[in-house]
């Protein structure tokens, strides 16, 4: 099965960087350049993944992964967050925010792509944190 992945970034050239990265290893992509524009993609086409950067004008990455999680429709879909915020409050802020990874940038394709394959195994592997569910 061909998994689509949604890319949510405000810089153009990691936009376009993740997604050819993407597409050259199978994948499909719908890319967003601001929160806006994530959560009006979901709720016309569901991705089977959300890739997702916390700061970005406008509403953030935590607001993006909030609206995920508060909808029934999308509270179990796999989101990982892709920042140059890399200390561990920063990762531990995301993953309590019911993230299902974070990755630092600059990171490498081997490391975004085993992220992936994690995140998009059976569902019942996953795991939203408690809270989340409210």
């Amino acid at each position: 099965m061909l998994h689509t992945i949604l890319i949510v970034d405000d810089e153009p050239d990691i936009l376009n960087l993740l997604r050819l990265s993407l597409e050259m290893a199978g994948y499909r992509t719908c890319v967003a350049l601001n929160a806006d524009q994530a959560l009006a993609s979901l709720d016309k086409e569901p991705p089977d993944l959300v890739l997702c950067d916390i700061v970005m004008p406008g509403r953030d990455g935590y607001a993006v992964l909030a609206a995920i999680r508060n909808n029934p429709a999308t509270r179990r879909l796999p989101v990982l967050i892709i920042s140059a915020r890399g200390r561990p409050q920063d990762i531990e802020q995301a993953l309590k925010a019911g993230a299902n990874g974070y990755i630092v940038k600059p990171f490498s394709r081997r490391q975004l792509l085993s992220e992936i394959r994690r995140c998009l195994e059976p569902a019942s592997n996953l795991v939203v944190p408690e809270g989340i569910l409210a």
